[in-house]
């Protein structure tokens, strides 16, 4: 029977090796999972279109999918129908971002835009815990 210590580093090591195998593996996993899904969907839809129609198996796999290559279809130009709107409207975006940071500095009296590095510089991380904790 082994310690409770060897114990906790064999399960500590089979996680770390499955974490690693996973993150290492994530480019041949990830296709492979969203075939699975898409396989189920259209076994899902065959019976289902069986069950209500009573057409046969050829018919009602054809028929699936289709319905599923559609359905993708759609929803990839959804997306990059959204992609381009948000694209077009990015530098709109960064003219509102940028009037908003000028109105900040006139109103704080800055004279340049602090850097990300002056910003956490100033951040009282004590203050902050201490005001939060108590």
């Amino acid at each position: 029977m082994p310690s409770r210590l060897a114990a906790f580093g064999i399960t500590f090591g089979i996680a770390a090796l499955t974490v690693y195998m996973l993150v290492t593996g994530r480019h041949l996993l990830i296709p492979f999972a969203i075939a699975v899904m898409i396989w189920y969907l259209i076994n899902a839809l065959k019976r289902s279109i069986e069950m209500r129609t009573g057409a046969g198996g050829a018919l009602s796999l054809t028929l699936s999918i289709t319905t599923i290559v559609v359905a993708i279809g759609l929803v990839i130009q959804l997306i990059s129908g959204n992609i381009g709107a948000v694209s077009a409207a990015a530098p709109g975006y960064q003219e509102n971002v940028e009037k908003l940071i000028e109105r900040g500095m006139e109103i704080t009296g800055m004279e340049e835009v602090p850097s990300l590095r002056q910003l956490v510089d100033q951040f009282d991380v004590r203050g902050f815990i201490g005001g939060v904790a108590g």
